[in-house]
C-alpha cells in the first residue's frame, strides 16, 4: 500500500480469504454439510482448518489435510485480531464487499480462539498505521493446503518476511512444473504427441490460438454464424455503443468496452460482476458513472448484450515499449487485443478522444460515423471467399444458399 497523497493517512488493513477446506473430490458436497466437519483455530498469524472428514458419493475417510490462510507486514508484524467464521465477518444483512464487522468496528477474537462446525473465514486486521506522504507499507497473505501441520503450527511459520515469501513461491512454482508434466495417452500417438506440446507449450498455444481466430480457421473448424445471424444480433447493440461512447466522451467520462468475437473471454469475465444486460445508452453510463463501484473496470459484451462489467484485462506483453502518456484502460486495450480477436473501445477521461484496439494496435480518433462502419465491418460483415491460387477452398454463406 502506498499513500501517493501529499498529505499523512491513517490505514487499518485487513485480508480476507474464505477457506473451503474442501478437496476436489468433494466440491458437490452441501455447502453446509461440510462446514459442519470443519474444526477451527486461531494462530498467531492466521486462521486453520482441518476438516474431521473427507467424502463424497464414493464414502468418507479420515481428514488428514490443513487448510489455513495468513498475513503478516514485510517486518514479520501479526494481526490483532481475526475473524475465523464467515457469519461474525459479513455480519446479519452484510456481505464479502461490505463486511459490517469492519462497519462496526469490531476487534475480532484473539489467537488460540477455536470454534467449530462453521464456514471458515481467513479475516485478519492489524494495528492502524499513519503512511506519510509516498510511504509504502507491504502485507504479505499466504494461502496454503498442509499435510504434515498441525493447526498451531503450519508449515508457512517458516515465512518470516518478503524474501521468504518469494524463495517459497519460486519452491511452489517448481513443485507444480513438475507435477504439469503430463503425458496424454490414447489410441494415437501422433495425437498424444500432439496434445503434449498443445496443452503445455505456451507459444505454441498462442500461435494455434491466433490461427483458430481467423475466418479460415473459424470456416475449417465450422464454428460460427452467417452475416445475417450475427447483423440481427449486434446490430442495436452497435448502435448503443456508438450512442453511448459519443456522450460519454462529451462528459469526459472514461470507458472501457471489449466487444466479444470468436475468443472466449471467460477468465476475464470472473474476475467482473456477471449482468446480462440490454445495452443502451443509460445503461452505459450507469457502469461508467465515476462514483458507481462498476465504473473502474472493463465492460465486456457477448452475442449483443452486456455480459459482464468491473472485468480486469491482461496487460500489453511488452508493456515498457508502450507509450508512456498512454493511461491505464489504453494499457489494458491494447493488452488485451494482444490475446484475442476482441475489438476494444476506449474513451479517455481526459480528452474525450474514442480509440480503439485490434490485433494488439490502437488507433485513435474515432467519430460516431468511423465507429459504427468499423464495428459493422468486424462483428457482422458478409464473409468473403477464401482462395488459394487456382482453387476455391470455401464458398461464402449467400454462394450456397442459392445452390440449395
Amino acid at each position: 500500500i502506498k499513500n501517493n497523497s501529499k498529505s499523512p493517512i491513517k490505514i487499518s488493513f485487513c485480508a480476507a480469504l474464505p477457506i473451503y477446506g474442501r478437496s476436489a473430490d468433494n466440491l458437490r458436497d452441501h455447502r453446509h454439510v461440510t462446514s459442519l466437519l470443519n474444526r477451527i483455530y486461531v494462530t498467531k498469524r492466521g486462521v486453520s482448518v482441518s476438516p474431521t472428514l473427507s467424502f463424497d458419493e464414493r464414502g468418507h475417510k479420515v481428514n488428514n489435510v490443513l487448510y489455513y490462510a495468513e498475513t503478516i507486514t514485510e517486518k514479520g508484524e501479526t494481526p490483532i485480531g481475526f475473524f475465523p467464521e464467515v457469519k461474525d465477518f459479513v455480519g446479519e444483512g452484510g456481505n464479502l464487499e461490505m463486511p459490517l464487522s469492519l462497519v462496526n468496528k469490531e476487534k475480532g477474537v484473539k489467537e488460540g480462539y477455536t470454534t467449530a462446525g462453521g464456514e471458515t473465514m481467513g479475516a485478519m486486521i492489524f494495528k492502524k498505521k499513519e503512511l506519510a506522504p509516498k510511504a509504502e507499507m507491504v502485507y504479505i497473505t499466504i494461502a496454503g493446503i498442509s499435510d504434515n501441520s498441525n493447526r498451531e503450527n503450519p508449515k508457512s511459520t517458516d515465512i518470516k518476511n518478503l524474501s521468504d515469501v518469494m524463495k517459497a513461491f519460486e519452491e511452489t512454482k517448481a513443485y507444480w512444473q513438475k507435477k504439469a508434466s503430463l503425458k496424454p495417452q490414447t489410441a494415437d500417438k501422433t495425437f498424444d504427441g500432439f496434445m503434449r506440446y498443445v496443452s503445455f507449450q505456451p507459444e505454441l498455444r498462442r500461435v494455434l490460438e491466433k490461427a483458430g481466430r481467423t475466418r479460415f480457421g473459424v470456416r475449417i473448424f465450422g464454428i460460427g454464424q452467417n452475416s445475417d445471424e450475427l447483423k440481427e444480433m449486434w446490430e442495436p447493440a452497435v448502435e448503443a455503443i456508438c450512442d453511448s461512447c459519443v456522450e460519454l466522451s462529451a462528459t469526459l467520462t472514461g470507458a472501457l468496452i471489449v466487444v466479444e468475437r470468436q475468443v472466449r473471454l471467460g477468465e476475464q469475465i470472473e474476475t467482473g460482476t456477471v449482468m446480462n444486460a440490454t445495452p443502451s445508452k443509460e445503461v452505459f453510463g450507469n457502469i461508467f458513472y465515476p462514483k458507481t463501484p462498476l465504473h473502474d473496470g472493463a465492460v465486456i459484451m457477448r452475442d449483443g448484450i452486456i455480459l459482464a462489467a468491473a472485468c480486469f484485462l491482461p496487460k500489453p506483453q511488452k508493456d515498457e515499449q508502450i507509450n508512456k502518456r498512454l493511461g491505464s484502460r489504453h494499457r489494458a486495450a491494447i493488452g488485451m487485443s494482444e490475446n484475442s480477436d476482441a475489438v476494444v473501445i476506449v474513451v479517455s477521461e481526459e480528452t474525450g478522444q474514442i480509440s480503439v484496439a485490434m490485433n494488439g494496435v490502437l488507433t485513435r480518433d474515432y467519430t460516431r460515423e468511423k465507429l459504427h462502419t468499423l464495428l459493422e465491418k468486424e462483428l457482422y460483415e458478409q464473409t468473403a471467399e477464401i482462395q488459394i491460387p487456382g482453387k476455391k477452398l470455401f464458398s461464402s454463406h449467400s454462394e450456397r444458399r442459392k445452390k440449395d
